[in-house]
């Protein structure tokens, strides 16, 4: 009887520091090598990576200012790029 209990405690504390890690692992800030292949689409939609990204961007408002901020800057960089090709036609 005494070691179904310690079994089960054993197991009840195991599945308690899991929870633990996966709720601090969810707490930690976005890298921007994140945040990129996030917004290019090299995250896969079913592993744990991009569902650790989703779930923090949910509440994360600084995570989320980064994300709007880092897509802002990929417009105005498409849109300098648009600039530049076309001045480069223009000039040929």
């Amino acid at each position: 009887m005494n070691l179904l209990f310690l079994v089960l405690a054993a197991f009840l504390l195991y599945t308690i520091y899991k929870i633990v890690l996966e709720v601090l692992a969810q707490r930690e800030h976005l890298t921007d090598d994140t945040i990129r292949a996030l917004m290019h689409g090299k995250l896969r939609k079913h592993e744990e990576p991009y569902r650790r990204a989703l779930i923090h961007l949910g509440t994360c408002k600084k995570c989320q200012e980064r994300l709007h901020a880092y897509n802002e800057d990929e417009e105005v960089k498409i849109q300098q790029k648009l600039i530049d090709d076309l001045r480069d036609q223009s000039e040929d």
